[in-house]
């Protein structure tokens, strides 16, 4: 029979997960306060010296400076334990993914922050950056990605992780952030939007087209 366990932050629940008895059946996950969590990436510790009932993590954040770190323990009533990992740098209020390296010998995170480009006279430009850790606990600072001669465009998520043909090789699928600084057509479907609205909550947009 499947298992499930509500992860409680002391007053009402904020996530649910359901762990079947047959191990080759996937997990999932549920949020059920999306308000609590701002994001939830989880997935499967490969690391050799993960003990088996710990090797389901997760990568929660509440609120864009904070990080947090869940493993779910199935074996126990509660099946959780959580941890602050880092508040010193990095913006983490897009999906942070995680995994395993086996050939660097640790986890690598990759996540979203800011930098200026002074060369274009350029601002708060949205880039992805890598942390680091041995344990899944202690993380290094973020490091930011060096596209080299290419275009500096502005990156939010970034969907990085190991090729499964060719686990040595890290792919990336990241999304381009695009600022709209007036009113479109595609934002007529928006529901719940108004020109109105727009106006009143961007102070930078003087004159709307």
């Amino acid at each position: 029979m499947p298992k499930a366990a509500t992860v409680s932050n002391g007053s009402a629940p904020t996530s649910v997960y359901a762990n079947s008895a047959d191990t080759e059946k996937t997990t999932s996950f549920w949020i059920r306060k999306t308000d609590i969590y701002d994001n939830f990436f989880a997935f499967k510790d490969t690391n050799p010296n993960c003990k088996p009932d710990e090797n389901t993590r997760a990568l929660p954040s509440a609120a864009e400076t904070e990080l947090f770190g869940v493993t779910f323990r199935p074996t126990q009533s509660i099946g959780l334990a959580k941890a602050l990992l880092t508040k010193q740098g990095g913006k983490f209020d897009s999906l942070n993914v995680c995994h395993w390296d086996k050939y660097s010998g640790k986890y690598r995170c990759y996540i979203r922050d800011f930098h200026d480009n002074e060369e274009t006279d350029e601002y708060a430009i949205r880039d992805v950056r890598v942390i680091t850790s041995d344990d899944f606990w202690n993380w290094s600072e973020p490091t930011m990605i060096d596209f080299g001669e290419q275009a500096d465009y502005p990156l939010y998520t970034n969907n990085v992780g190991p090729y499964y043909r060719a686990d040595h090789i890290l792919t990336g699928f990241p999304t381009r952030y695009v600022q709209r600084y007036g009113w479109s057509k595609n934002f007529d479907r928006l529901c719940g939007r108004s020109r109105e609205n727009f106006a009143a909550t961007s102070p930078s947009v003087s004159d709307l087209p």
